[in-house]
């Protein structure tokens, strides 16, 4: 598109150097256009050469911005070589863009009646080079998006204490789930078999209508098997061999009591539903007891020590634990179908931040950092899903009620030692008077 050297006011008008939409003047060599596109138009004493943008593809290759750039010959006198902003204009032009989206309406008007003004002519290449610098600013931010993207990702991150990723660390985690549920079934089952020849790390007990009844006697045997399941938690989370003696300890305590808890509440999500006629609470030994009634699992028996335990005395002191676990975490797990992934990186959470007004500064910042690669394993894990930040938000919240529930636990064992209602072994004492 060219002006006329007798075009009024050319030299005021705004436009790029490199550009092809230059003004004939003083000067400026003219170039003459091509005939099978000159139109010529007069109105009063002035002429104006107008030229048409090329109409299709044929006429995009023919035209002089084409030849100038896609051969290797020197251009004519009086043109130079076209600047990145003017060939993105010319395609605007060719694609007929500038009708559809940047043009105003009496603008689009004006360009297709044979009395273009240069005012219009100059809107136009405003507007045309408004649109190219866009257009060009978007395809930069766009490669240099892509180069970040590509040289780094957070889940790429190697933290420094536990030497790995987020992604790492939370598999690790979903294998130590995987590991104590084969050996609950190896100890608890007639499936044993199964955790030998395979590792499986589903749930071991799958029917809770024949499950046998729960009683303070099978309770001591399994607690002692959640402390050695705990031990072997402790012994290979990452960063547990830097610890000192003391900060071992309290971590152990924590994961001991925590323990339990929490696979009683998995378990029974994963074994029961919320619409059965009978809910019951099925623990890490696959005993059960009824939640809403009393009729199964609260029978009267006789503890080691020789006494008789009442099933009034059961209700006083284990009634408020077990409704509210039930209520709070079970059903709401029932409600999330939490997924095995989820309830491994909440019970590593769980453990880690429990403890967090007792620890020092070295377990302090190793509790923090496991928890930030956590976080990030689990960003990575829900990648393509809708729902990320409510799941993630659900299991942030779950913590607060997990922490309560863990006291009532704690006093649960007091008032067992204290009234003498089941065994309780050297290591629970220990952890309770720490």
């Amino acid at each position: 598109m060219f002006f006329h050297k007798n075009l009024p006011f050319p030299q005021t008008l705004p436009f790029d150097p490199g550009s092809p939409l230059r003004p004939f003047g003083p000067g400026v060599q003219k170039r003459r256009p091509s005939r099978r596109l000159k139109k010529k138009e007069k109105r009063g004493s002035e002429s104006i050469d107008v030229v048409d943008p090329p109409s299709n593809k044929t006429d995009i290759a023919n035209s002089p911005l084409a030849s100038a750039s896609s051969s290797g010959s020197k251009p004519s006198p009086g043109y130079s070589k076209p600047s990145p902003i003017a060939t993105a204009t010319a395609m605007i032009l060719a694609e007929n863009q500038i009708k559809q989206e940047t043009m105003p309406e009496n603008l689009q008007l004006s360009l297709d009646t044979p009395s273009t003004s240069a005012a219009t002519l100059c809107a136009l290449q405003s507007i045309l080079l408004n649109k190219a610098n866009n257009l060009i600013q978007q395809s930069k931010e766009q490669q240099r998006e892509e180069e970040t993207r590509e040289v780094y990702s957070p889940s790429d991150e190697v933290f420094p204490v536990i030497g790995m990723t987020g992604g790492e660390l939370l598999r690790h985690y979903v294998d130590e789930l995987k590991r104590a549920m084969d050996r609950r079934r190896l100890m608890f089952t007639d499936t044993y078999m199964l955790a030998v020849m395979n590792d499986c790390g589903d749930v071991p007990f799958t029917n809770p209508n024949i499950a046998p009844p729960h009683t303070m006697g099978r309770q001591s045997v399994a607690q002692k098997f959640d402390h050695l399941l705990a031990f072997e938690y402790c012994k290979n989370t990452p960063g547990f061999d830097l610890l000192r003696d003391v900060e071992r300890m309290i971590y152990f305590r924590l994961t001991a009591i925590s323990f339990a808890l929490l696979d009683i509440a998995w378990i029974t999500a994963k074994t029961t539903s919320r619409n059965d006629e009978r809910p019951v609470m099925v623990f890490t030994d696959g005993s059960v007891c009824t939640v809403n009634d009393y009729s199964f699992g609260w029978e009267d028996e006789i503890t080691d020590k020789g006494l008789l335990l009442k099933k009034e005395h059961k209700i006083v002191y284990f009634n408020e634990f077990v409704t509210r676990l039930y209520r709070a975490v079970i059903i709401p797990f029932q409600e999330m179908h939490i997924e095995q992934v989820e309830y491994a990186a909440l019970k590593a959470l769980c453990i880690l931040k429990l403890g967090y007004c007792e620890y020092s500064q070295n377990i302090r910042s190793l509790a923090k950092e496991q928890e930030k690669a956590i976080l990030l394993g689990l960003n990575e894990y829900y990648e393509d899903r809708q729902d990320k930040p409510q799941r993630i938000g659900n299991l942030i919240l779950f913590m607060g009620t997990i922490f309560e529930i863990i006291q009532l636990i704690i006093e649960q064992y007091k008032t067992a030692e204290l009234f003498g209602l089941f065994n309780l072994d050297c290591i629970s004492k220990t952890l309770l008077s720490v």
